[in-house]
């Protein structure tokens, strides 16, 4: 029976959206927080104190039956009609003292309004000190001094529903910004639905002070109170890191397909990292495997500039702790990959037949690390020598065009992968002008 008459009163309650309280009185306005939809409310207020407030109701006429009943934490089966203290002036009916954390409901034919009143003055914030206890990697724990106990409403069910405080702690912080690239201090704020001994926030990465304030009632009466912490030294560390490859503009380099670092040795790649305040310690490694197990090679700089040689997949990463070590931090792992060497030589040529077009000899080229080409007429006479995969021969000797027909190429060359090359063979120019 209880349970049945619960739940006509919820669903009543919710469907009453054109009736109306309004509260007044006490030294300062109530506070309306809004009603989860499940708790069968209206709404809820917060009040300073239930000492001189009053709460009217409007009804539809001034000669409708308005009743007035109160429900205490057991939830709306087993409220009590209120027959005291309630005075009448046409279509408002007051009741002219409240209680405290107590919930009510109007009844008007077969209309219903319910609502709940908490009482601020029973369990107020009061700010006292605030100080850490403890700087972690991770979070840092702050032991606090003051009140500001939990608070409930009570839904129609009986069932209770925290009432959220707006506690706070700011403090500053350091955030990376992409557009200065760079670590910037800003303020943070983290939010406490109540005051505990002991509040857990996010490890400030640079020195700060912490400010305790609240709580969002008193903020809205204009009584806020704060207290601030002496300076604490940031012990947690990160790193915003990058990777930069010195790309080649040389058209007759193979590509690799993709714009993953490496491709093509070799591949000179710029790592840098920018640290927090608290970073002493910092390390660039390199790995051949990536757990990291085989690190050969460690820079103890936050920019690090290496060419890679060697064919195959290389692992980078970028290492960096505070002063006494006890916070650390890694970051992403890199991937270097460069591929397998290949050289491949052209036959033929027609340099000054069509400018741009076909008037170079050059060797199409991946993984080359060490390039010597020579370029001969039939005589033996040398018309060129190249030393770099990526340059060419525009079919002159001492500065002017050799005629049209058949010369050749030597080349010795060493690719990434330890591939050694010696190739030979013939270069046709054909006619031009």
């Amino acid at each position: 029976m209880i349970r049945l008459l619960i739940l006509t009163l919820m669903s009543l309650c919710l469907f009453s959206v054109k009736a109306a309280v309004e509260l007044t009185g006490g030294a300062y306005p109530p506070v309306e927080i809004e009603a989860a939809s499940s708790t069968g409310l209206n709404n809820v207020w917060v009040v300073y104190s239930v000492k001189g407030m009053k709460a009217t109701y409007k009804a539809n006429s001034p000669t409708a039956r308005v009743v007035w009943m109160k429900y205490s934490s057991m939830g709306g089966g087993y409220a009590e009609e209120i027959t005291k203290g309630i005075e009448r002036n046409g279509s408002d009916v007051t009741l002219t003292s409240l209680e405290s954390n107590m919930g009510y409901i109007v009844e008007e034919d077969n209309r219903r309004y319910c609502f709940w009143v908490a009482d601020y003055s029973l369990s107020p914030f009061r700010a006292e000190s605030i100080e850490v206890a403890a700087m972690g990697c991770e979070t840092a724990e702050l032991a606090v001094k003051g009140t500001g106990a939990r608070m409930d409403y009570y839904s129609v069910t009986g069932r209770s529903v925290e009432i959220d405080r707006a506690i706070t702690v700011a403090y500053r912080t350091l955030e990376y910004s992409s557009d200065n690239s760079r670590w910037e201090q800003v303020e943070t704020v983290e939010q406490f639905s109540y005051l505990h001994d002991r509040l857990t926030v996010i490890s400030p990465l640079c020195d700060t002070r912490f400010t305790l304030s609240g709580d969002r009632f008193l903020t809205a009466w204009g009584l806020s109170e704060s207290v601030e912490s002496a300076s604490a030294n940031a012990t947690a560390v990160a790193a915003q890191e990058s990777a930069t490859q010195n790309r080649r503009e040389s058209d007759n380099e193979q590509s690799t397909g993709n714009d993953d670092l490496g491709g093509s040795a070799p591949a000179e790649i710029e790592f840098a990292a920018e640290v927090t305040d608290a970073a002493i310690f910092t390390e660039w490694q390199i790995a051949s495997d990536p757990e990291f197990n085989l690190i050969t090679i460690r820079v103890n700089d936050p920019v690090m500039t290496y060419t890679f040689h060697d064919s195959g997949t290389t692992y980078v990463r970028f290492e960096c702790a505070n002063a006494d070590g006890s916070c650390s931090y890694t970051g992403q792992t890199y991937r270097v990959n460069i591929g397998d060497s290949d050289i491949k030589c052209p036959n033929a040529f027609s340099p000054g037949a069509s400018e741009g077009v076909n008037d170079e000899w050059r060797v199409s080229y991946k993984s080359i690390i060490s390039f010597d080409c020579h370029i001969f007429n039939r005589q033996g006479k040398q018309m060129a020598h190249l030393t770099d995969p990526s340059q060419g021969w525009n079919g002159k000797s001492g500065g002017k065009l050799v005629p049209p027909g058949v010369y050749y190429y030597v080349i010795t060359a060493k690719g990434a992968d330890g591939r050694d090359y010696k190739l030979s063979g013939d270069i046709n120019i054909v006619g031009f002008k």
